[in-house]
């Protein structure tokens, strides 16, 4: 039985899939480890090759799928009861990072663990954490619409998923298609908890960060994905629309500003 699949998308990030290999060591029994590899070069084959093992399973795609495609791949060929889809720049921070999680779900027993994330320089030196506890859990519990406005959640590696429940992710979208698959998550089930003492690692500035590749296109990227999404999210249009001369929008802007300050 497999109760848990790691996902992990690598694209031309070799130091990336080394390091989450090295933290993760031997896989116990009941965890299995898919990688599906879009780059442009066999770097990535060579780094997994030691690794070889009966719950590793490495792929190639020859020619790329693209980010989503990548990532819905991943979910078809899991097969543990829950998932958690783990990018490049991110890693689990505890060396039994794997026994602490196995008690979280069984003692949760949710269909969404929700773990802390701490940003992380190229070095693997603590940066800050993503963001407290308190509001992430206040947004996912009560307005979670408003996580098209901010990503309190963070990457996804931060939300340890039951598979059946795990949506797809939307193909058609770049910059916002981690927060709409939140969203969606949280509409088809509020069986939510937080496990504050389980750490993800997320690595700023990698340089083949999904937000480093859209750096120079982000504001029409996400304007375009906004209007695309209204109509299927007409609950969260405050947060979706681009219009930011609205009162609410200049308020928001004003208390998070003043939030950050009070953070640093």
């Amino acid at each position: 039985m497999t109760w848990l699949s790691i996902l992990m998308p690598t694209y031309n990030y070799p130091e990336g899939t080394k390091r989450i290999l090295d933290r993760l060591c031997a896989l116990p029994e009941g965890v299995e480890l898919l990688i599906s590899d879009d780059s442009s070069d066999a770097t990535v084959t060579t780094i997994v090759a030691p690794f070889a093992e009966a719950s590793l399973n490495y792929w190639r795609n020859m020619p790329a799928l693209g980010p989503a495609n990548n990532w819905n791949l991943l979910l078809d060929r899991a097969k543990g009861d829950y998932v958690m889809l783990l990018h490049h720049d991110e890693v689990p921070l505890a060396t039994d990072y794997l026994q602490r999680l196995r008690t979280e779900i069984e003692a949760a027993n949710a269909d969404v663990l929700v773990q802390s994330v701490l940003l992380m320089d190229a070095s693997l030196r603590p940066l800050r954490p993503h963001l407290p506890q308190w509001l992430r859990d206040w947004v996912i519990q009560n307005a979670p619409e408003y996580l098209f406005r901010r990503n309190v959640i963070g990457p996804t590696a931060a939300l340890v998923v039951r598979r059946s429940l795990y949506p797809r992710f939307n193909p058609a979208l770049r910059w916002l298609v981690d927060v709409e698959l939140y969203v969606s998550l949280r509409k088809a089930t509020s069986n939510w908890r937080s496990a504050p003492k389980l750490w993800i690692g997320s690595v700023q500035g990698a340089h083949q960060s999904l937000t480093l590749s859209l750096k120079h296109e982000i504001k029409e990227v996400d304007a375009a994905e906004r209007e695309m999404l209204r109509a299927d999210f007409p609950e969260a249009d405050r947060w979706l629309g681009t219009d930011r001369a609205t009162t609410l929008r200049r308020v928001e802007q004003v208390l998070w500003s003043i939030f950050r300050i009070t953070q640093t």
